[in-house]
């Protein structure tokens, strides 16, 4: 079945939000501003709680338990504990069985009350321990005048929170803070940087200097008679402890525990379908999920009116499970859906393949409220041809002693003249051994740390320029294994993952009020996959070996030789087509980057007038600035 679609409407799964007054702040406008900016988060219903000077608003998309019951903020039993919860637990009937074999009565069927419940039989170190899900909420207990918020293990739902001497504000959405506090909010340079060379914001900080994310892992807790606030981190993924099981082993180990993950992430009182590529991520996902399931399953699929086109692909995977498939024809309508898109963002944000995502959950909408998808796959098992590289490397010093890999290299490097070799030589591995963190982090999505330097105006230019490497490189230090692949692989959790993917599919989700489960991202399987030795996932020396031996069986025996597809839309032709006169106007001296006052406008009209002349192809800076333009006039 084909459907044709466009992007035009948009709508904005469920939203948290709250805030405290220390000093007789009105927070009243805040939450009701947050239950309208959150609306497409959660369609279904919005509420809102006020005690005293605490108050939490939640909008809802509902999943389980659809009736009233359900409805947030929702109070324990004593009355004296209120939660507002953004997410799924995937385990939380075996939790809820647990707590009623210890006498508790539950008045509902939500993960919600679990969360309450067990809050108050294990406390908060306790209940963390034992959820696995996506989630993010604020818990007001009354009785030990405490406020938390609490993020997911890998960063999947938002919570933004500020501080200041009058009241603290938090929620998924930061227009809302932007809103309300305006006047006191300032650039962050350092996380401009980072979004010019990786095309998003680095987590834990935001645009704002004075808005923060709540880390992936992690809780805060604020104690609401003398406002400080503590952050701790209840989970990370432990060092390396290799395990080397033989390969016919660990994919059986694999097999059970994806599965698992998949049918845990079925759970719901809705319809729930699949994102299908014909790749090897999603299409494990629904053939794991079609061999546990009675019936048939829902699956969908893009193509985009482009050369980068997985349809057929999809297909052969659909009906050799006999999917109940739909194929979904995205045509976005730029000059009407670009601006609306970035307007819902909150920050600025330029990987392209946001517009075909929003396009497809858009379709999707219409028929389902939760999607199962394939991402994370690549993070855990080793899908980009870095990680490979980086897999090399570790090979390359492993097989040669420090003293010789010198000598090693240069007699590579007469060899492969002598005959006429092409490709990766040791020569390769060496320079990549010594290379910076950041350099081996760095994406080219945007500008390099040169091109950054002549982007800035002169006055800024020292100030500025290097920032984004110094988090790289941080961000390594703190996430480093034992090797290059298992370090470069743990930092990319923390890098695209988390600052990129994740918020494109929680975005492009939450604006058409749809849910997207991940079930790669499953703590357990995580947990596995970082200890599984890196031989085990990269094999002979081949991207994603582990998975592929899989999928060769479950999903496709030809999948090997499939090239892979990004999710990606002709961004290079649009620039120089409909958005040739938007780009043209970037260095207008009454535009956007002008009044920032940040940029050598000369410079930005160079890259743009290389790129509109066909001298050049900039088509992943022009997008950047192009979508930060169109953000800075939403402020």
């Amino acid at each position: 079945m084909t459907v044709e679609v466009g992007c035009a409407k948009l709508g904005a799964v469920c939203g948290i939000a709250g805030a405290v007054s220390f000093e007789n702040e009105d927070i009243d406008q805040y939450l009701a501003r947050a239950v309208e900016d959150m609306h497409s988060r959660g369609p279904d219903s919005h509420g809102i709680h006020r005690l005293e000077n605490v108050g939490l608003a939640h909008t809802r998309l509902s999943i389980v338990d659809l009736s009233e019951a359900g409805h947030q903020p929702m109070s324990s039993p004593c009355g004296q504990i209120w939660i507002t919860f953004n997410g799924e637990i995937y385990n939380f009937p075996a939790l809820k069985r647990q707590l009623q074999e210890l006498g508790l009565v539950f008045r509902t069927r939500t993960d919600t009350e679990v969360l309450l419940q067990g809050y108050q039989t294990w406390g908060l170190p306790g209940l963390l321990q034992r959820i696995e899900g996506m989630f993010a909420f604020g818990l007001h207990d009354q009785r030990l005048g405490l406020l938390y918020l609490v993020r997911d293990h890998f960063g999947k739902k938002p919570l933004y929170y500020y501080q200041d001497s009058g009241s603290f504000l938090f929620g998924s959405d930061i227009r809302t803070i932007h809103r309300q506090k305006r006047a006191c909010l300032t650039f962050d340079e350092v996380a401009l940087d980072y979004y010019l060379t990786e095309v998003s914001v680095p987590q834990p900080r935001t645009i704002w200097k004075q808005v923060r994310q709540l880390p992936p892992g992690s809780f805060l807790q604020l104690n609401l008679r003398d406002g400080k606030t503590e952050i701790q981190r209840y989970w990370k993924l432990a060092g390396p402890d290799w395990i080397s099981p033989s390969p016919a082993e660990a994919e059986e180990t694999l097999r059970v525990l994806l599965t698992d993950a998949i049918t845990r992430r079925t759970l719901a009182d809705v319809p729930v379908g699949c994102f299908l590529s014909g790749g090897v991520d999603s299409g494990l996902v629904v053939a794991l999920l079609s061999q546990a399931s009675e019936g048939a399953v829902r699956t969908y699929s893009v193509g985009i009116s482009s050369e980068e086109n997985e349809l057929p692909d999809a297909r052969i995977v659909a009906e050799r499970y006999r999917t109940q498939h739909v194929e979904l024809m995205a045509t976005p309508r730029l000059a009407e859906d670009l601006p609306k898109i970035v307007s819902r963002l909150g920050e600025p944000f330029a990987d392209s393949s946001l517009l075909p995502s929003f396009c497809i959950c858009q379709a999707m909408r219409e028929q389902v409220k939760v999607v199962l998808s394939g991402d994370g796959g690549d993070e855990l098992f080793g899908g980009y041809a870095e990680y490979l590289r980086a897999f090399r490397t570790d090979c390359f010093l492993e097989r040669y002693p420090r003293w010789l890999r010198w000598f090693a290299v240069q007699a590579d490097k007469l060899w492969a003249r002598l005959i006429k070799r092409r490709g990766e030589n040791l020569g390769s591995l060496w320079t990549h051994w010594r290379q910076a963190p950041h350099d081996r982090l760095y994406r080219h999505m945007g500008f390099c740390q040169r091109d950054r330097e002549m982007l800035y105006a002169p006055g800024v230019c020292r100030e500025l320029a290097g920032q984004a490497e110094a988090v790289l490189d941080e961000l390594w230090r703190d996430s480093a294994g034992d090797d290059c692949a298992d370090s470069l692989m743990r930092t990319s959790l923390r890098t695209r993952l988390l600052n990129d993917y994740l918020v494109k599919v929680d975005r492009a989700s939450m604006m058409n009020s749809l849910e997207v489960r991940s079930p790669f991202l499953d703590k357990a399987l995580a947990e596995w996959a970082f200890r599984l030795h890196p031989k085990l996932k990269f094999g002979p020396g081949e991207q994603k070996w582990l998975l592929k031996n899989l999928a060769e069986k479950e999903v496709d025996p030809g999948i090997r030789v499939r090239p892979k597809r990004g999710f990606g839309i002709p961004v290079k032709e649009w620039l120089r087509g409909p958005l040739r006169e938007q780009v043209m106007q970037l260095s207008d001296t009454g535009g956007p980057l002008a009044k920032v006052g940040l940029f050598n406008l000369k410079k930005v009209s160079e890259v743009a007038f290389e790129h509109l002349s066909g001298r050049a192809d900039h088509s992943d800076r022009i997008w950047t600035l192009l979508v930060l333009s169109l953000w800075l006039q939403q402020l």
